[in-house]
């Protein structure tokens, strides 16, 4: 029976072992070999033993367990001591095993334990480093936000140049209130010089592109025109004009800049926008304007705070801007004509009626202006002694005054009826009609009128009626202060005396210049210009008479020239006068003692002065 267990045991230790077995040392297999020959020489137990043990037999560790403990067995010999025990001890290898087990463990802990312990100290400097990293980044990033605005601020007062390369007026309002406000068209550009280009650039690529956003900036004249002797209010908002840091200047108004975003692939920036202009000085900016038409360069001084705000970053920055925008002004607009002029009839209020077609060039290559229709007075130029007589008010229509081209716009008003008392524009305006009527052009004086040709009574004593038109009156006193000398042309027509006949020649001489007087009675037939389509009266005549001893003598031999006017009376053919030839009217007039005296000059035409 042993023999047979130890047989049945080694047969089946043969395939499960044989692996195990064949890599050890014969030393090694030793306490194995001894352990199951005890296993098998103890005596078998009895049937009655095994009945009454049968609850607690218990059988020894299976043999692949004995085969995976055996190397660790061998490892510790001295502290290792095989178990022979009979199958009958049912604890000694399970509690030995379990005990092993712990062990194990508890030092595969303290092994683990020590190897955190070893890293423990590179962790942390690799934290350290990490964190002081991190640090200097934000305390870097911080100070960048927080100098960044001063730092352009220093770079953009001085590389940053805003231009306008126009200037146009849209529309001129006033509010119920009476506010005066600008509709404007802009057109320009806003340049990066140098460090505050590279400092956008730089700016644009770690945070992404600037924005310029919406605001309101202060407009003043440039160069001041507020004498430094003379207060004035202080402007409203508090930053003050570079040039004149000690005078108190009130702005001429706010100006409307919308937002943009800054050209991040050149040192340009293009605008164009339209945006309201709020007057707030209106006399100031009536001086402004008279400037800009009679100069040749005006500026605007821009100041106010500019919000901006850099690619992601949340919070707004502000720059105090303060610039001095040169204008090109109109030169006094000297390059004027008036054209197409007629005269169509008589005007309801008095006077003639007139119209043409006026042509205005614009030097400026900024500024333009669109005013609608708006009131002009034509004067007669008074010399050197006499001031400007107003003889006619016309009515400019859908006025335009674009920059750098002749501007051409319709008139319609009428002439001022004379006073007979008022001797010195009765002289200037027949030596006016005296050149019309001879061809020949003549210079006036076109200023803007604070009254229409339709306004009803234009003269109440010596103060014109107001204007009905809606040009708003800061507007009009600007074009008012403004002179344009513009030439009128003569009648295209300047055969206007188409025969003179004298009859009853009457020959006296007189006693003190023993010379020859002449006396007759004189029937001319006028015919008028086609642009003077209305029925002129004549109610006396200044004759310059040339007689002519043949019909094709070239030169005169006489002249007749009255001391003093003849008076005369005209006959139309719409008023008794069928034989008069149709578009002629007649004037008959009595001649008395006109000095008659030869003629030494020549190039005299035959012709009477009217």
């Amino acid at each position: 029976m042993p023999d047979l267990l130890s047989n049945s045991k080694n047969d089946s230790d043969d395939n499960s072992k044989s692996d195990t077995s064949s890599t050890m040392a014969p030393a090694e297999r030793q306490p194995l070999l001894s352990f199951f020959k005890g296993a098998a020489t103890k005596k078998s137990p009895t049937k009655k033993q095994q009945k009454d043990k049968s609850p607690a037999v218990t059988v020894p560790a299976p043999l692949h367990s004995i085969s995976s403990s055996t190397d660790d067995a061998i490892q510790d010999t001295d502290s290792y001591t095989p178990n022979y025990g009979s199958i009958g001890e049912s604890s000694s290898s399970p509690q030995h095993y379990r005990h092993r087990q712990q062990q194990r463990q508890q030092q595969q802990q303290e092994q683990d334990h020590e190897a955190r312990q070893q890293r423990h100290p590179t962790n942390m400097r690799i934290y350290i480093a990490l964190t002081l990293f991190l640090g200097i980044i934000f305390m870097a990033s911080l100070v960048l936000l927080l100098m960044a605005p001063r730092f352009a601020q220093k770079h953009f007062e001085d590389g940053v140049q805003l231009q306008f390369q126009q200037a146009s007026i849209v529309n001129a309002t006033s509010t119920s209130d009476g506010v005066n406000i600008i509709t404007m068209n802009i057109v320009g550009s806003i340049t990066l010089l140098g460090t505050a280009y590279n400092l956008s650039r730089h700016i644009a690529r770690v945070f992404g592109d600037i924005q310029l956003l919406d605001t309101t900036l202060q407009v003043f004249q440039s160069p001041p025109t507020t004498p430094a002797w003379i207060p004035s209010p202080p402007p409203v908002s508090p930053y003050q004009p570079s040039s004149s840091p000690a005078i108190y200047q009130s702005s001429l108004g706010t100006i409307k800049l919308p937002g943009l975003t800054l050209s991040s692939a050149s040192n340009v920036t293009l605008i164009d926008f339209v945006t309201q202009f709020v007057v707030v000085d209106p006399t100031g900016l009536m001086n402004f304007c008279k400037d800009a038409l009679t100069s040749k360069q005006v500026g605007w001084q821009v100041i106010g705070s500019l919000p901006l705000r850099v690619g992601w970053l949340p919070m707004e920055n502000s720059l105090a801007l303060d610039k001095v925008i040169n204008i090109d002004g109109m030169d006094g607009l000297k390059q004027t004509e008036l054209k197409d002029m007629v005269f169509p009839g008589t005007h309801p209020l008095g006077g003639i009626l007139l119209e043409g077609t006026v042509g205005i060039y614009n030097p400026s290559k900024t500024l333009s202006i669109t005013i609608g229709d708006v009131d002009f007075g034509i004067f007669l130029p008074g010399g050197d002694t006499g001031d400007d007589e107003m003889i006619a008010v016309v009515q400019a229509m859908d006025t335009e005054l674009l920059g750098q081209r002749m501007n051409h716009f319709n008139v319609k008003g009428r002439t001022l009826p004379l006073d007979d008392n008022d001797t010195n524009k009765r002289q200037l305006m027949e030596q006016f009609l005296t050149r019309y009527l001879h061809g020949n052009a003549s210079i006036v004086h076109v200023r803007g009128s604070n009254f229409g040709p339709d306004d009803g009574d234009s003269f109440v004593g010596s103060h014109p009626a107001k204007s009905t038109n809606k040009v708003p009156d800061w507007l009009q006193k600007a074009l008012a202060s403004m002179t344009l000398a513009v030439p009128f042309p003569g009648a295209t027509q300047m055969d206007i005396i188409q025969s003179l006949t004298l009859d009853n020649i009457k020959i006296d001489f007189s006693m003190v210049t023993k010379g020859p007087l002449v006396s007759c009675d004189s029937t001319a037939l006028l015919q008028l210009p086609k642009e003077m389509k209305f029925e002129l009266d004549v109610v006396e005549i200044d004759p310059i008479v040339y007689i002519y001893l043949e019909h094709d003598s070239k030169e005169p031999f006489a002249v007749l020239h009255p001391n003093r006017p003849c008076p005369s009376r005209t006959i139309h053919r719409s008023h008794g006068g069928e034989t008069i030839p149709k578009d002629m009217f007649m004037v008959k007039s009595r001649i008395n003692k006109a000095p008659f005296k030869h003629s030494v000059s020549s190039g005299h035409r035959k012709c009477i002065g009217i």
